[in-house]
């Protein structure tokens, strides 16, 4: 494993992806007959045809992808839980049992964070959304005098429960608050003012005051978390040998797609995360990190391009802290079903430097 590992391969056969059902190709042709009837005869006769025959295609297609992911979910929850090698049984089951000794060395510790609404919880336990309990003395962040967004809390001895062996401390607690107001790292990452990482090592903690001025958009729900370590495996977008290496029908990508999907979201739907690879909604983020952490953003200018070149070789050393996901139970909404991304160093992660970690933006 990479660095930061938790505690068979073999061949298979990728099942055929569903067939779509027989409700899109009615839809699509009543859909060319409304086009047909509005352009050679009556308006009022093919425009509502056709505007029906879209909404049952759009539904069709809703349905029919439903279903397929339905099954996909019960084909792969057949090899167990989402949670430890699991990835291993579903490489073998699924087809690409051959590339399990190559990816293996590539995998990293993450944990999935799976949300439940409650309102009370014990002091200093792991949470989404809420109010944190804070050091006594420590003052809810702000960025330019107004208070931000408190996400989530960690107790890493929770996390360490769960992961014996990861860069994360053992002990203390984890709290990221997050400029929601205006979606810090929209336009590139964005570190130390609108996305505030603290840590303590340990200690008393008391509940925080909700600051009065608290906007809306930045109050959450509060949730209880439950927490699930397992291998995360690399992107073939960030790993273009594996790409290649899966490239040979579109089956074999695909199927480790699926594989990928399932586990991060395992049995809950929709997870946060705290470490693994990110699950990009846009492009990779590192070299992004990388550069912003040197001064450098997007687009790039003038003598910027030379730098950013010499610059690039650091990119791998980013590594994903934590991924906020859109989240019903928390009622977190991040643009169009988007996803924050927390980012830090590998050598700061390990070094618990976590007023280092940068956030990014992504939606759909």
């Amino acid at each position: 494993m990479e660095g930061d590992d938790l505690g068979e391969g073999g061949t298979g056969r990728v099942e055929p992806q569903a067939a779509r059902g027989w409700g899109c190709s009615v839809a699509g042709a009543a859909g060319l007959l409304g086009i047909l009837l509005a352009l050679r005869w009556s308006a009022a006769v093919g425009v509502p045809l056709f505007v029906i025959a879209a909404v049952l295609g759009w539904r069709s297609v809703k349905r029919d992808s439903a279903i397929a992911e339905a099954a996909r979910t019960r084909r792969l929850a057949a090899h167990g839980p989402m949670v430890g090698d699991v990835w291993r049984r579903l490489f073998a089951a699924d087809g690409i049992g051959d590339v399990v000794d190559k990816v293996a060395p590539y995998v990293r510790a993450a944990v999935r964070v799976a949300t439940t609404p409650a309102d009370t919880l014990a002091l200093g336990a792991s949470r989404i959304g809420g109010v944190p309990d804070l050091p006594p003395g420590l003052a809810w962040p702000r960025h330019e005098g107004a208070p931000l967004a408190f996400l989530a809390q960690f107790d890493l001895a929770e996390v360490a429960h769960v992961v014996p062996v990861s860069p994360l401390p053992r002990v203390g607690h984890l709290w990221f608050f997050y400029d929601a107001k205006n979606y810090a790292g929209t336009y590139g990452p964005s570190n130390g003012r609108d996305a505030i990482v603290l840590h303590e090592p340990g200690g008393a903690l008391v509940k925080a005051d909700v600051p009065v001025d608290l906007s809306k958009e930045s109050r959450f729900p509060s949730c209880a978390v439950t927490l699930e370590a397992y291998e995360d495996i690399p992107d073939p977008s960030n790993e273009r040998w594996l790409d290649a290496l899966l490239d040979e029908d579109g089956a074999r990508s695909e199927a480790y797609g699926e594989i990928q999907a399932e586990l991060e979201s395992g049995a809950h739907g929709d997870t946060h995360k705290l470490l693994g690879y990110a699950g990009t909604v846009q492009d990779v983020m590192e070299l992004e990190c990388q550069l912003a952490s040197h001064g450098i953003k997007y687009p790039l200018r003038g003598k910027q391009a030379d730098r950013a070149k010499e610059l690039e070789g650091g990119a791998p050393d980013w590594r994903l802290l934590f991924q906020v996901e859109s989240d019903g139970h928390a009622k977190m909404m991040w643009g169009d079903a988007g996803r924050l991304y927390f980012w830090i160093r590998d050598e700061d992660l390990r070094a618990a430097r976590f007023d280092r970690t940068w956030v990014v933006f992504q939606c759909h």
